[in-house]
């Protein structure tokens, strides 16, 4: 009780230089705890900007095969691929678009068959909610005519062939001299939203293609429950193609989901093997290129981090050591009365215990802020992505323990000198004059600093702290030592400068009427 009365006493006489040592340790905490927040942060944002700098196609999922135009054999095989998708996808499964489309026909132009442009039949599902309409509408009810088809089509199909809503464009089969089915057109359409990840880039359908042989190749959309009656009728015994696209959530993926996304890459396609569908995808590419670039992006940060932590700990530090100056009377009078060295330590052990328990526990929740704050308005706000949320990983916890009980070695390392001292000595040490410390007098501190700026010329000259190319990525140490330098540098040679500083003051102040400033300073 006599010990807890004591620690407030001091509390309430010293409580602007607890205050400020309190702060200090709760802050370099936190920024080692938001270390490991910062470092996932910027991986995963990371990892989902090289998924958008993909292509759509490169990036999701496509599946392919051919089958015959069989209405229940395609819904049989869509129902097990949506489901397979589902089990070994996960949380990383965003829609499936499914489509099929027909064999190229020849159109007719001007009377005469076209050797250059050919068209097919497709559906693609859910085209209507992601198209609007130049003119006309969507087909609705079986054709009315035998070899009329009724489908919509493209802005660009519609000007190129200039056909409007109600013409009928005559189609040729393969290897036919004569027209053998009409294309009646219902609507004229145009994607929304061309960028929309829904139109897989270039397997958009509204978009016209060419190759080596032909000058354009379009489509023609027509509805799913027409389309295998169609195609059955105008292709008999013919297998048209099938694909599901696979759209991804780029943004539910993480550093520590990779491995295990690659893994169920890897099962699904030995599952769709069995099934005989092929998957087409650079996703493991794209995550194991990021993986390799990763240590690169890892290390800097951490070690820059450390870097921040070392000057806030040397913060501690010092104020640490300017407060067990303002102890020492006090300890030194308390082993005159009687008191051992035990219970003086006993009571600043309980006060940095608290301290650093308090950092401990506002550590994590702090530094996560600091990670948020960046994002709102820091130099992570141009890469923060559409439903992006913190997570506040279980190292940060570790990063803050291990902050705090560093920072609890901080407060406790000047108390071993300030307990040997006896009233006597205290006197005695007040009396006489200070001499500067050993690296002032060899001038190190001189030295730390013209390095700092050496190296920060450096770092400016080269312009990054990674050297090489992918695979080959390696650390320039040499450049990331140089923030840690400048800033010890600049530490130690105001410890320098500040005592001068003080002494032209308080000069000034000598010379001034009045004796407030002049012993303040």
């Amino acid at each position: 009780m006599d010990s807890l009365l004591f620690m407030l006493r001091r509390a309430r006489r010293h409580w602007q230089i607890l205050l400020t040592l309190s702060l200090g340790v709760i802050l370099a905490t936190a920024l080692l705890s938001s270390g490991p927040v910062l470092v996932d942060t910027v991986t995963e944002m990371g990892l989902y900007l090289t998924f958008q700098s993909s292509g759509v196609a490169e990036a999701n999922v496509r599946l392919t095969t051919t089958a015959p135009p069989d209405q229940a054999e395609f819904e049989v095989l869509d129902g097990e691929i949506r489901k397979l998708l589902r089990a070994t996808l996960g949380q990383h499964l965003d829609q499936v678009i499914g489509s099929a489309q027909s064999p190229w026909m020849s159109p007719w132009l001007e009377g005469e068959i076209s050797t250059d442009q050919r068209i097919k039949l497709q559906s693609y599902q859910r085209i209507q909610d992601h198209v609007e309409y130049v003119a006309g509408g969507w087909p609705t009810g079986a054709n009315s005519k035998a070899g009329v088809i009724r489908a919509v089509i493209s802005d660009d199909m519609a000007r190129s062939l200039v056909l409007r809503v109600g013409d009928r464009l005559p189609l040729s089969l393969e290897h036919s001299t004569k027209p053998d089915v009409w294309l009646e057109v219902t609507g004229i359409v145009r994607p929304k939203d061309p960028l929309n990840p829904y139109w897989f880039g270039e397997y958009n359908p509204l978009t016209s293609q060419s190759g080596p042989h032909w000058s354009a190749q379009y489509s023609a959309i027509i509805p799913e429950d027409v389309f295998f009656p169609t195609i059955s009728m105008l292709f008999p015994g013919e297998k048209n193609d099938l694909a599901w696209h696979a759209l991804l959530k780029h943004n539910a993926f993480s550093v520590a989901s990779i491995e295990p996304f690659q893994a169920q890459l890897a099962e699904l396609d030995a599952k769709l093997g069995t099934l005989q569908v092929s998957m087409n995808t650079d996703v493991p590419d794209i995550l194991a290129r990021f993986q390799m670039q990763l240590e690169s992006i890892r290390i800097p940060l951490y070690i820059l981090i450390v870097e921040v932590m070392l000057l806030a700990l040397y913060f501690v530090t010092v104020v640490a050591a300017l407060s067990m100056r303002l102890a020492e009377r006090e300890f030194a009078i308390l082993r005159s009365r009687g008191a051992s060295g035990w219970q003086i330590a006993r009571i600043q052990l309980a006060e940095a215990v608290i301290i650093a328990a308090v950092a401990f526990l506002s550590g994590p929740w702090l530094g996560a802020g600091l990670v948020k704050a960046l994002s709102w308005a820091g130099p992570l706000a141009d890469l923060e992505q559409i439903g992006w949320s913190l997570n506040l990983a279980p190292s940060a916890w570790l990063a803050s323990g291990a902050g705090a009980l560093v920072c609890l070695a901080c407060l406790l390392l000047p108390l071993g000198s300030a307990l040997r001292r006896s009233i006597v000595t205290h006197q005695q040490m007040m009396a006489r004059s200070t001499q500067s410390p050993w690296w002032q007098r060899l001038y190190l501190d001189v030295f730390a600093l013209v390095s700092g700026l050496i190296l920060l010329w450096r770092l400016r000259l080269y312009g990054e702290m990674v050297t090489g190319g992918p695979g080959g990525v390696r650390l320039d140490w040499l450049l990331l030592l140089a923030p840690v330098v400048l800033l010890l540098g600049t530490a130690t040679i105001l410890l320098r400068v500040f005592p001068l500083l003080l002494r032209v003051a308080a000069s000034l102040a000598a010379r001034r009427p009045g004796l407030e400033s002049a012993l303040a300073l």
